[in-house]
């Protein structure tokens, strides 16, 4: 049998487990017991520390708490009162920010910007008209969309043998495929 590194690795594993456990049972004084009981009492009183520990059925027939002071659930409400905001205060989170919105969004006059017909084409070019059936599908750079398809709020009307016919921002316009 050959010694991969593998095998190297795992006895080397299993020596230092085994020799953990040696330490631990000899030097350590552990014992192979097995679980123990355990059981719960009072050591002292709240704030006699440094005093003799009283005797445990003394404890136990004495009913009066060893803390006559505030509960933590008294002290924890009061501190949620001290520091309780309106609603109105906070923010909602999942507003976006002021940073994010134009300003014609915040409220501001703002003059919008205009609707340009030629750069909207330039960004979506007409690639390819096709049809399946009675239905026409167009290429509108490089994706298939049917009649009815909006980009950028421009509704694609109609589709014909080499022109599509967008609508929208208030203009209609027509887009030819590029001869050649």
């Amino acid at each position: 049998m050959e010694l991969t590194r593998e095998r190297k690795v795992l006895i080397a594993v299993a020596g230092l487990a085994a020799a953990a456990v040696v330490g631990d049972r000899l030097l350590m004084g552990g014992e192979f017991t097995g679980p123990q009981s355990a059981s719960a009492g009072v050591s002292a009183a709240v704030g006699d520390q440094a005093g003799p520990t009283p005797d445990l059925a003394a404890v136990v027939a004495d009913p009066t708490p060893a803390f006559t002071g505030r509960s933590i659930a008294q002290r924890l409400d009061d501190a949620d009162q001290e520091t309780r905001t309106s609603d109105a205060a906070v923010p909602d989170p999942f507003a976006p920010s002021n940073l994010w919105l134009s300003e014609s969004a915040q409220g501001s006059a703002a003059v919008p910007l205009a609707f340009e017909p030629r750069e909207f084409v330039q960004r979506h070019p007409l690639d390819a008209v096709t049809a399946k059936g009675d239905t026409r599908f167009a290429i509108v750079a490089g994706k298939l969309m049917k009649a009815g398809d909006a980009v950028e709020g421009v509704k694609l009307e109609h589709i014909g043998d080499r022109f599509v016919v967008w609508d929208g921002h208030g203009q209609r316009f027509r887009v030819s495929l590029k001869s050649g």
